[in-house]
C-alpha cells in the first residue's frame, strides 16, 4: 500500500505534462514493484532472490557511480543522461558480476544447504543482471527526456521520484522474471529462483 501511494504521487505531477509517461513509466514502475512484492512474499526463497538482485543493483550502481567519478572519460549517452560515461558503465558492470558471483554463492548456501555450484555461471548471471540494471536506468532517463522532466516525480524530496531510486532495481526484477522462468520452463516463483541461482 505504501509503494502505491508513492506510485501514485510520483507519477501524478507529471501525468498531464506528459502522456508518454503515463502511458510507459507507470506500467514499468508498477509491474516492476508487483513482481518484487509476488517474489517477496512467496517465501524465504524468493526473499534471498530479491536480496541477490538488491545487492548486484547496487553493487552496479556503486560501481558505476565511483569509475564515472574517478575515470571520467567520454560519454555514454550524452542525449539522455549527460553524467554517465563508458568508464562508469564498465565499473558498474565489473562491479555488479563480482557481486553477483559472491553473492550467489551465499544465496546457494542458503537456498540448498548444499556446496555451492560453479563460480562462473553466477558472474556471467551477476554481469548480465548489472547490464540489465544500467538499460533500466537508461530506459527511464530516455523516458524523463521525452516527458521534458529532471526526475520522474516528487514523491521523494531532493532524489526526485520513486523510479529515480528504483530504476535498476525494478529492472534487474524484470530481467530475473523472464530469465528464470525460461531457463527453468515454469512461470512461478520457484521456478524463476532456481532458473538464476541453480548452477552445478
Amino acid at each position: 500500500l505504501a509503494a502505491a501511494g508513492l506510485l501514485a504521487a510520483s507519477c501524478a505531477a507529471y501525468r498531464r505534462r506528459s502522456p508518454l509517461w503515463s502511458l510507459l513509466g507507470v506500467p514499468i514502475l508498477a509491474g516492476g514493484l508487483m513482481l518484487a512484492a509476488w517474489l517477496g512474499a512467496s517465501g524465504r526463497d524468493g526473499a534471498i532472490l530479491l536480496a541477490w538482485l538488491l545487492a548486484v543493483a547496487v553493487a552496479t550502481d556503486s560501481g558505476a557511480f565511483a569509475a564515472g567519478k574517478l575515470v571520467g572519460g567520454p560519454r555514454l549517452a550524452p542525449g539522455l543522461s549527460p553524467n554517465k560515461t563508458w568508464s562508469g558503465s564498465i565499473g558498474g558492470l565489473i562491479c555488479g558480476g563480482l557481486a553477483g558471483a559472491a553473492a550467489g554463492l551465499v544465496a546457494q548456501r542458503l537456498l540448498w544447504e548444499a556446496e555451492s555450484g560453479s563460480l562462473l555461471p553466477l558472474l556471467y548471471l551477476g554481469l548480465a543482471t548489472a547490464l540489465a540494471a544500467q538499460l533500466g536506468d537508461l530506459l527511464e532517463s530516455a523516458l524523463k527526456r521525452r516527458a521534458g522532466v529532471k526526475d520522474s516525480g516528487v514523491s521523494l524530496p531532493g532524489h526526485g521520484g520513486l523510479l529515480d531510486r528504483m530504476d535498476s532495481l525494478l529492472a534487474a526484477v524484470w530481467f530475473a522474471a523472464a530469465f528464470g522462468a525460461l531457463r527453468h520452463g515454469a512461470f512461478h516463483a520457484d521456478a524463476i529462483v532456481a532458473g538464476m541461482l541453480s548452477w552445478t
